[in-house]
């Protein structure tokens, strides 16, 4: 088995497991068409910690373009505080570039 085959499959053992497989309106295969795309994919999980709630994923909003960008990847969750045990958000925006259509991991943007 090729790492490639390895990268994807553990990516998408996390899409199942996080809710992933429902957002329907995120082409998945376009980022898990490389390893460094699904590791790419796989960074941006890692990178929101604790989740309480389910995962959400969309495309992002480009600001150089203006509108939403079908490369960069929101993935989006919220935690209970413990202290106040409110719920807040927190998201990472993953850019990708495409070479010959394989995804690249080009920047991780955390918000809180």
């Amino acid at each position: 088995m090729t790492s490639n085959w390895v990268g994807i499959g553990i990516c998408s053992a996390v899409f199942i497991l996080s809710g992933a497989a429902k957002a329907a309106d995120v082409d998945f295969t376009r980022f898990l068409a490389s390893s460094s795309g699904a590791a790419g994919v796989a960074a941006a999980v890692a990178g929101l910690g604790h989740c309480d709630t389910p995962l959400s994923w969309e495309y992002a909003h480009d600001e150089n373009l203006g509108k939403v960008n079908p490369d960069h990847l929101l993935v989006a969750c919220q935690y209970k505080d413990p202290d106040d045990e409110e719920f807040y958000d927190k998201s990472v925006t993953a850019r990708f570039m495409f070479w010959d259509g394989d995804p690249v991991l080009d920047s991780l943007n955390y918000l809180p």
